[in-house]
């Protein structure tokens, strides 16, 4: 067995069946929480035999896709960003694993996940590999999907979507930060701006999901889609100091509290109705934004509002007592079983609430 596991599976069987210690708006119980999460994260998914994450518990014999990956990466950054020791032990591990499968794929959206864990695992560690690697899977989305009408989902160009336009604009403005190439605050700004011009409703601030090669454009309604147009406006307007930008990211949270949302026994929580497949990573990503969009004007209850009855209601509903693992459904039940998305979206809010005291 890798030893990391052991040491996870260690955690997990010290913190299972137990409450968070202190009160429930207690920063040591908050920070047990996600220390719990986080460590039976590594502990179930990860096939020592394969040396990846799988992509259900129990385990069906898959192993997690590639962006479904980059999300538990990120999570786990997420732990070792707040101080967590046995996450930060992780970085690496999940650094070699993926090095081993190859790191360009077919789908751009996807580079774009992996390019923003990895421009995280730059921030937390400060080795420079990670930072190289991300440049260049941004290389890749620049060179071969980037079009003046957006970024192409994928090499086959079937469609371009909101995940494959406002991520990359965000790995592009965070690699302006840490570069300060001014070729990544330009890309930034194109590729925001274009997105935003014909993918969004400036009057309820919806973004599309996606627009078809034949230009017919797909208005679902996904939180990972708001929660990328609120993180996109966030970096555009940090890097270029824009107030529009600012004032769009409140748009967007507007649009997620007040149309993504259903009822838990603690108030509304990001919710995407019936959800399959890789719907189940969704909310985590909406949460990460939404949270960074609330620590910079903390006036905004009504966004805490909902960030905190989210993270009540997926440790006290949507949790298995026995494993740590979360189901995908916030609201509850808890999970007989789930995946390696729903675990990710879950953990990443835990671990997020506990660093920025929610």
């Amino acid at each position: 067995m890798h030893k990391l596991t052991c040491v996870a599976l260690a955690l997990v069987a010290a913190a299972c069946g137990g409450e968070a210690t202190g009160s429930d708006d207690d920063a040591l119980a908050a920070t047990t929480r996600a220390d719990t999460a986080t460590a039976a994260l590594v502990a179930r998914f990860w096939d020592s035999g394969h040396e990846y994450l799988r992509a259900d518990a129990p385990s069906k014999g898959e192993l997690a896709g590639y962006w479904i990956f980059a999300e538990a990466f990120d999570a786990v950054l997420d732990g070792a960003q707040r101080g967590d020791a046995s996450a930060h032990k992780w970085i690496d591990a999940l650094y070699q694993a993926q090095d081993r499968r190859g790191w360009q794929r077919d789908f751009f959206d996807d580079e774009s996940w992996m390019a923003l864990a990895l421009i995280r695992a730059y921030d937390v560690t400060h080795d420079h590999k990670y930072l190289a690697r991300a440049e260049s899977l941004f290389a890749d989305i620049d060179q071969n999907g980037r079009t003046s009408s957006g970024v192409w989902w994928n090499r086959a160009h079937t469609e371009k979507a909101t995940a494959s336009n406002f991520g990359p604009a965000i790995a592009a403005a965070r690699l302006n930060e840490r570069t300060g190439k001014s070729s990544y605050e330009q890309a930034a700004r194109a590729i925001y701006d274009t997105w935003f011009a014909s993918m969004v409703d400036t009057k309820t601030f919806q973004v599309a999901d996606h627009r078809n090669a034949n230009g017919t454009v797909d208005w679902s309604k996904f939180t990972y889609d708001t929660g990328l147009a609120i993180g996109a406006s966030i970096e555009l307007w940090k890097i270029t100091g824009d107030a529009k930008y600012r004032s769009r990211a409140d748009g967007f949270a507007g649009f997620l509290i007040g149309h993504q949302v259903a009822p838990s026994s603690y108030g509304d929580v990001l919710d995407d109705g019936h959800c399959t497949g890789d719907c189940h990573a969704f909310k985590g990503i909406a949460f990460r934004y939404l949270a960074k969009l609330w620590t910079l004007d903390k006036t905004k209850t009504q966004y805490l509002d909902v960030l905190k009855a989210s993270v009540r209601a997926i440790w006290y509903d949507a949790r298995d007592t026995k494993t740590n693992l979360f189901g995908v459904d916030w609201a509850g039940p808890p999970p007989s079983g789930t995946t390696l998305g729903a675990d990710v979206s879950a953990v990443t809010a835990l671990n997020l609430a506990a660093e920025d005291g929610i």
